[in-house]
């Protein structure tokens, strides 16, 4: 449910959200789990809160810059799509959402019969649809993971914020070495990519996925720009592995009790 740092300031509830998948999927609605509890870490039951969840988009789009060179420019898009007033203890709700893309939902305590926001969790939800991201003028490309830490054995979830109607993703997983590498079709513009995490990668491995988008057009100049070349974009992602089959288990044998001046004497036991 988050953590509170710096100078701690008495409250009598303190409420918190946990929306456990950053990554959901429009087929199933979003799990959320809501608390609020008082000092002592006592659950409060029947305290009033407000939720809120905005959806994000990047209208982006070209200038004339510097001797008349194209910039891309953008514009944030926000809209509301949930809003409710809830009484709450420890809570869990499903909400269903329509609309691919980056969200953001927010929790609000009414202090002074006024909403105060307390807390806050971002998520995504991925399906098909079209959705607008952000585009930069360095040819980077946007590459989120669903977790911050994975073990061997576990499938990473890959998102890609692909800005092209229809592209080709060539992805590589590497470190001192390619270990492989693979081509994807790109037609939605939330490209999911699966990586099986094994052994070899442990205690990190890099994702890399360039889109390369050919050749859209002829006869489509401005201002000595060719505004139909070819196309690319490159962004990397590091997938941190937890390293348990390299750990060592340390046990360390030993008196309870011992008196003053007496030698420790143990047994120790790797495994």
């Amino acid at each position: 449910y988050g953590v509170k740092s710096g100078i701690y300031v008495y409250e009598p509830v303190h409420v918190g959200i946990n929306i456990p998948n950053y990554f959901n999927y429009l087929k199933n609605p979003v799990k959320i789990n809501l608390i609020a509890i008082d000092h002592k870490d006592n659950i409060t039951e029947n305290t009033p809160i407000i939720l809120s969840m905005n959806h994000y988009e990047w209208k982006s789009y070209q200038i004339a810059g510097v001797n008349g060179r194209l910039e891309w420019r953008w514009e944030e898009i926000v809209t509301n799509v949930y809003s409710n007033s809830l009484v709450i203890g420890k809570t869990n709700l499903n909400v269903s959402l329509s609309k691919p893309g980056y969200y953001l939902a927010k929790l609000y305590k009414i202090k002074n019969k006024k909403p105060e926001e307390v807390a806050i969790e971002s998520f995504y939800v991925i399906g098909s649809g079209r959705v607008s991201w952000r585009i930069r003028n360095d040819s980077s490309l946007d590459v989120e993971t669903d977790k911050k830490n994975y073990k061997v054995g576990d499938t990473a979830v890959i998102l890609v914020k692909n800005p092209f109607d229809e592209t080709k993703a060539f992805v590589s997983v590497e470190r001192e070495k390619f270990y492989t590498n693979f081509e994807v079709l790109a037609t939605n513009s939330m490209l999911v990519i699966p990586i099986n995490i094994k052994d070899d990668y442990i205690p990190n491995i890099f994702v890399s996925v360039m889109l390369l988008s050919g050749r859209t057009g002829t006869n489509r100049v401005l201002n000595d720009e060719d505004l139909a070349r070819p196309k690319f974009l490159m962004g990397y992602a590091e997938l941190k592995i937890v390293p348990e089959e390299k750990r060592l288990k340390i046990t360390i044998n030993t008196k309870d009790k011992y008196s003053p001046q007496e030698t420790v004497k143990g047994e120790i036991f790797i495994q």
